[in-house]
């Protein structure tokens, strides 16, 4: 794996795959610097990413490339900082519309385990 890449477990059908995400695959409404850039928004890093600080919306934005399903996401803090998200919700797109994820027709919120 080259540096810059992420190698991310994606579960297809029953079976787990791998796929590699480079850094420009990562945005973001904001980054607090370049130590805390969208692209440290991986799981096992040094660092993590962090928005500016504001009260404007945050996001983070990972773009696959391809259509695929991904069944599960997984979080976690920064490991040297007390700095973690409180809840977080998911919304995807097929083309140039996004689309809330909803489970029985309510949008999910997830809370992580602290």
């Amino acid at each position: 794996m080259k540096q810059g890449e992420l190698l991310l477990s994606v579960l297809f059908s029953d079976c787990a795959s791998a796929i590699h995400l480079k850094d420009s695959q990562f945005s973001a409404s904001s980054e607090r610097n370049p130590e805390h850039a969208a692209s440290r928004a991986r799981l096992y890093g040094n660092s993590a990413w962090c928005s500016a600080r504001s009260y404007d919306m945050k996001y983070l934005q990972i773009d696959f490339a391809d259509s695929m399903e991904v069944r599960g996401v997984a979080t976690q803090g920064h490991p040297n900082e007390y700095k973690f998200m409180y809840k977080y919700t998911i919304d995807y797109s097929l083309g140039h519309d996004w689309i809330a994820f909803t489970e029985y027709g309510t949008r999910k919120v997830s809370v992580p385990i602290l």
